[in-house]
């Protein structure tokens, strides 16, 4: 502008910046140039201030285009800001070119206002703003504010020329708009006032689905299921998925279980049911909760089964064997069949290979949809009647059951053949408690039943009696139920049954360490006979250790002295059990299988069908190892398949089963022993054993839960003598029993109802425990006739709940109370779900009234006047509700005069 008016470009002025020091000399040029397009004189006036010289004032001839340098000399004497000008002046006119010293000041640079927009409540937004100084001083800084919002660093420092990054976070605390002013405090500056702005809203999640049913799922399978989280708020909704009760073992899992959905978005959380325990039923509630938003409850509900896995036949009858040279052998076959789509391990307990029944392979794996041959051989060397009930294991499944039978004759000796019914009856006369009675003593019961049998026929009531005799005769030979209650006692039990009719007082004996070079000490073994009749006892040892050396296929690694003896009755026999190794640095374990029978069993002229009672085959585990003292075993490789073994939740006073598969990996036989006794509430059977390079050995896990309470025990299993690092598992149980959640404290207020109508209100209730139970509302007759209930009666899986509806018809005014018991019973499932346990009364206390209802009509004389015909009128009737109780009302027209219209037309007008 100014070489425009006057001709003349000089810069802005003459500047010395902060850095100068009092009592020195500054010098700096002043270049005067001439813009115009003709030639000028240029005349000035020296500055005011005698801190600023130049040299005499002359007259400046320039140019058009040319340049002339003046100085200006700065001498300061103090620190202080100088300002002065120096004057020129021309044909055009007079300008002034300032000319100033500063010395050093603060200059801070803060942002006016600062926007966080929407932000969910209880979460955090955060933004950053710089704050400069752009001043040649250092300064101090501070913030001052209150509100939802905070600033870091709150205070600090700055030298010149830099600058610091302030983080300002926010975090409403309900759905409101937030304006509040900051103030920044700067001592060496001044004041600076920020505004900071933000609103907060509350986040909203919706699920497409709220319950998630995986269904029946097989054991070891995984069932997958998803659910859409949809943000449907204008904020980013910060979510964290939760399992609502930790009190079993999990079987449910979601993903993710947290995350941040920005607003409109949706997430896909993935389900996933995991069972590894048959006859879990699970009912989890997941919560999913957003941080200031709402909560939504996901329910994931499932059940573990096991594989299907059955018998061609239950039952293998080898008849009637001769005992001849060559010796005659007859082989059966049963087929196990897998109807399902997963391998499965089974196991053959306490049979030998090469017992009384030779088995060709008393464990395996079936194959999905394909089935597993087993070969049974029956080749006697003793005259007499053979039984054996053999117990199959299954992995995740109940166990099977299969009863074989076989009779050996020679010319000496020749017993009645032992068929399937006379094991039948005398199985169904065990359960009757009758087991213990002797052949003579049946033979007796059987004649005095005859003998009432034909008075009842003489007499009057024959009919009866022949009723009777059949109903007698027909619980004598039901077949077992062969559950797996019953079969896993078997199991546990053994040849131990304090019940039984013998029972030996160990089933496993322990040899230790032993060497084929000597004879180590025999171990005593007590048998037991509780019958009242004369038992005769032989050993079927196997011949021969299949998994052993050379040496030890060639004859038997364990012995029993004597090996056949007669027992008297209610009487004990103790035998001498040896362990007689043949290789060194070599596992054993066998089952020593003793066969008991009467003494009258063994000839067919003193037996016969009343009398005849099927042999008993006892199993006893021998085991011990040839290692020497001091020398390296075999390295262990198991492979455990329930490292934690979580049983389902089971009623107090009964027993819940499982399996647990242990599995060799390396290629030398691997012996195991439980070391850590498990306790009154848990126990596993075989406590010991060998299981061959590559195979897999089944145990079966047994819960007995005493008392309402968590079970949490954990046992060790000893592998190939290693007690330094034992193979630990973990058991855990919960004992239960049923209960009926009722709210309100078990009480049920019903709204006053007016007499001759109904009303209804809900109550839910609720299992609180992992039971499955069985309801039903036991009305009293005094409350009938007013009170219904629907549904009456059902059944609640654990952890359900339920909504019943009430319904109260009044039939006379006055309050109503009445207590309404409920009866609740756990769920036996092996009874097909009906309620089978102690049954608990507990009650619901409803009350209510019944009121008369008061209806008044306003105004109570409707007068329409003349009516010009075919215009219509309209008046207004009131009617009034002055009772405490809903009315039902219904209008209706009645002639109270006769007149000339009919009652067609009477319609029409009215």
């Amino acid at each position: 502008e100014r070489a425009q008016r006057y001709g003349v470009d000089c810069g802005e002025g003459l500047e010395w910046p902060a850095g100068w020091v009092p009592g020195r000399e500054y010098a700096k040029p002043l270049v005067l140039t001439n813009k115009s397009d003709s030639a000028m004189r240029l005349r000035y006036r020296l500055p005011d201030s005698k801190y600023f010289s130049m040299a005499f004032p002359e007259e400046i001839f320039l140019l058009p285009g040319l340049t002339h340098t003046l100085v200006v000399t700065f001498r300061p004497v103090h620190l202080e800001s100088y300002d002065d000008a120096v004057q020129f002046s021309n044909e055009r006119g007079t300008f002034y070119i300032p000319i100033r010293a500063h010395v050093p000041s603060a200059a801070a640079v803060v942002p006016e206002t600062l926007d966080f927009g929407f932000c969910p409540v209880d979460e955090t937004a955060v933004r950053t703003f710089p704050i400069s100084n752009r001043g040649q001083l250092p300064i101090t800084f501070e913030w001052s504010y209150d509100g939802p919002f905070r600033l870091s660093p709150a205070s600090g420092a700055m030298p010149p020329g830099s600058s610091v990054t302030i983080t300002a976070r926010f975090t409403p605390s309900d759905a409101t708009v937030c304006v509040v002013r900051c103030v920044c405090t700067i001592p060496e500056d001044r004041a600076h006032v920020m505004t900071l702005e933000g609103i907060g809203k509350y986040p909203f999640l919706a699920s497409d689905y709220e319950a998630i049913n995986f269904g029946r799922v097989l054991v070891g399978a995984t069932a997958r299921a998803e659910f859409r989280l949809s943000n449907q708020s204008p904020v980013s909704a910060r979510y964290f998925i939760s399992q609502r009760e930790r009190d079993a073992a999990r079987t449910v899992s979601l993903a993710p279980v947290s995350g941040v959905i920005p607003p409109g978005g949706a997430e896909t959380v993935t389900a996933i049911f995991r069972p590894d325990v048959r006859g879990t039923q699970t009912r989890e509630i997941y919560d999913v909760v957003t941080t200031g938003g709402n909560r939504i409850a996901i329910e994931c509900a499932g059940e573990a089964i096991g594989p299907i896995v059955e018998l061609s036949a239950r039952s293998v009858d080898f008849g009637d064997v001769p005992i001849e040279e060559p010796r005659r052998t007859v082989t059966r076959v049963v087929q196990l069949q897998n109807r399902s789509n997963s391998h499965v391990p089974f196991q053959l307990h306490a049979v030998e290979e090469n017992g009384a029944f030779a088995v060709g392979c008393t464990a395996g794996v079936v194959p999905p949809r394909l089935s597993h041959t087993l070969r049974l051989t029956y080749s006697p060397s003793e005259p007499g009647n053979y039984y054996r009930r053999v117990v199959i294991l299954v992995h995740n499944q109940a166990p099977l059951c299969l009863d074989v039978v076989g009779t050996g004759f020679n010319d000496k000796k020749r017993p009645m053949t032992l068929a399937l019914p006379v094991v039948a009856r005398a199985r169904a006369r065990a359960r009757r408690g009758l087991h213990l009675l002797s052949p003579e003593e049946l033979d007796a019961s059987a004649s005095a039943k005859r003998a009432r049998s034909a008075a009842l026929l003489e007499g009057a009531s024959s009919g009866s009696g022949e009723g009777e005799s059949e109903g007698e005769g027909e619980s004598e030979g039901d077949q077992d139920e062969d559950d797996e209650v019953e079969l896993m006692n078997e199991v546990f039990h053994g040849c131990c049954d304090p019940t039984a009719a013998l029972a030996f007082d160990e089933e496993y004996l322990d040899f230790g360490a032993a060497s084929r070079l000597r004879v180590g000490e025999p171990r005593l073994l007590r048998l037991t006979n509780r019958t009242r009749g004369k038992i005769a006892v032989r050993w079927a040892l196997p011949h021969g250790y299949a998994s052993g050396g050379s040496l030890d296929r060639l004859g038997a690694v364990f012995a029993v002295n004597p090996a056949t003896c007669d027992v008297a009755p209610e009487s004990t026999a103790t035998f001498k059990v040896h362990f007689l190794p043949r290789s060194d640095s070599q596992h054993y374990f066998q089952r020593l299988e003793c066969v008991a029978s009467f003494k009258s069993m063994r000839s067919f002229r003193l037996v016969s069908e009343d009398n005849f009672v099927p042999p008993w085959s006892l199993a006893v585990g021998a085991y011990g190892h040839t290692f020497a003292p001091g020398t390296s075993r075999f390295i262990a490789q198991p492979l455990l398949s329930h490292p934690v073994l979580s049983f389902p939740v089971c009623h107090v006073g009964e027993t819940g089963y499982q399996t647990v598969s242990l599995t060799n990996e390396g290629e030398t036989p691997m012996m195991f022993s439980l070391r850590t006794g498990a306790s009154c509430n848990f126990a596993i059977v075989p406590p010991a054993g060998v299981v061959p390079a590559l195979g897999t050995q089944l145990l079966a896990v047994r819960f007995s839960p005493t008392e309402v309470a968590q079970y949490d025990r954990t046992v060790s299993l000893v592998l190939n003598g290693e007690e330094a690092n034992p193979l630990k598992m973990r058991l855990l149980g919960a004992g239960s029993e049923a209960s009926l959640r009722l709210p309100h404290g078990g009480r049920l207020f019903l709204p006053t109802t007016c007499v001759g109508a109904s009303s209804t209100a809900c109550l839910t209730i609720s299992n609180p425990t992992r039971l499955p139970l069985a309801y039903e509302w036991d009305l009293p007759e005094s409350a009938a006739d007013v009170l219904s209930v629907s549904p009456a009666a059902g059944v609640l899986s654990g952890k359900a709940s339920l909504q019943t509806t009430w319904v109260f018809s009044p039939s006379s005014p006055g309050p109503m109370l009445a207590k309404v018991p409920c009866l609740v019973s756990a769920v036996d499932s092996r009874t097909g779900g009906t309620g089978s346990y102690e049954v608990l009364n507990q009650v619901l206390t409803v009350s209510g009234a019944g009121a008369s209802g008061q209806l008044s009509v306003s105004p109570a004389v409707l007068d329409f006047g003349a009516i010009q015909v075919g215009l219509p009128r309209r008046l207004p009737l009131t009617l009034v509700n002055s009772s405490t109780v809903d009315l039902w009302y219904e209008l209706s027209f009645c002639r109270t005069e006769a007149c000339a219209m009919d009652e067609a037309g009477e319609a029409d007008v009215l």
